[in-house]
């Protein structure tokens, strides 16, 4: 049998407010401004829908709706990083990255991890 002591406490919390929208005759605006609010602080924090997150989980990939608009893939393949055959040294107010251990043959030491190299798969 369904009790309302067996929700958490955000769920009497919700069901409280749904329970008042309805009594008062204004349930779907409120939900509908909920619902608003919801999408608009995940696409501000995440750059995502809750519908690109149902997705993403769905696919394994990263879709978003301004992933789409700005490179035309909704769900782009997942990239890796690919950090073999590069070798990272500090300069002045930089890293500089070769393909050859110490190509200048200074004695720099090399960094212990090279920025990443985003490789398409």
């Amino acid at each position: 049998m369904w009790r309302a002591k067996n929700l958490p406490v955000w769920g009497k919390a919700l069901f409280a407010l749904a329970a008042s929208g309805a009594l008062s005759g204004c349930f779907w605006e409120t939900v509908g401004a909920g619902a608003g609010a919801v999408t608009l602080g995940s696409l501000s924090a995440t750059k995502k829908l809750p519908t690109d997150h149902l997705l993403s989980m769905a696919t394994g990939r990263e879709c978003s709706i301004v992933t789409f608009e700005q490179t035309g893939h909704y769900c782009p393949p997942n990239i890796t990083v690919d950090r073999s055959g590069v070798y990272c040294y500090r300069t002045l107010g930089e890293v500089d990255c070769h393909q050859l251990p110490d190509p200048y043959q200074n004695g720099q030491s090399q960094l212990a991890s090279p920025p990443p190299v985003r490789v398409e798969r």
